[in-house]
């Protein structure tokens, strides 16, 4: 056994101790691990039982920096939609470092994971998010993901994106016109009290 796999299963070990995943996890994750732990935590990762994906997402947040962003980079991929919510959100504390593989996992996200990148774009609120959010809102037909790309755009005071929202006031869904009216008023209101102020 080299010194790798050695260190996986130190580390998966020490999970189960501290009660982080169960014994079942532990003995399916090994299982499909085998022996060469990169392949094997790749492999884990995508596999159908969600209580895999998510012992080997576990595993993967144990491991040290910059490995771990590495591998949440690739989490993102994951056929699992629960182990792609929760990546993205744990990718939202690496700051304008997730941006760009948050980017690149939406155009081939779930509803689930879609949600969690949309927050994950609000909760790092940066230059680069907003586009992104907009391309989202273009994009999508999820009237769930509409309604919360708007109020993130919303949140994050997005004026650019006043014009797109607008176009989202006589949506089919009545909670995303109702979202897209808000976010209008938000703006106006805002407007109106830095004009006031000057």
């Amino acid at each position: 056994m080299d010194t790798q796999t050695n260190n996986m299963r130190v580390l998966m070990g020490r999970l189960l101790t501290e009660g982080k995943i169960g014994p079942d996890a532990v003995r399916k994750l090994l299982a499909v691990m085998k022996d060469n732990h990169a392949t094997g935590l790749a492999m884990s990762l995508e596999h159908p039982d969600a209580a895999v994906g998510l012992a080997a997402l576990d595993v993967v947040s144990a491991l040290d920096e910059p490995e771990r962003f590495e591998w949440l980079c690739r989490a993102l991929a994951s056929s699992c939609a629960t182990v792609g919510y929760l990546t993205a959100h744990r990718l939202a504390g690496y700051g304008e470092a997730a941006v760009a593989p948050l980017k690149a996992a939406l155009p081939n996200s779930g509803e689930m994971e879609m949600l969690a990148i949309v927050g994950a774009f609000e909760k790092i609120d940066s230059a680069d998010t907003v586009p992104c959010l907009m391309d989202a809102l273009r994009t999508t037909d999820n009237a769930i993901v509409r309604y919360t790309t708007i109020r993130a755009l919303s949140q994050l005071k997005a004026r650019v994106a006043i014009e797109l929202i607008r176009s989202f006031v006589d949506d089919p869904d009545a909670h995303v016109q109702s979202r897209a009216r808000r976010a209008i008023e938000q703006f106006s209101r805002e407007e109106v009290e830095q004009e006031w102020r000057q």
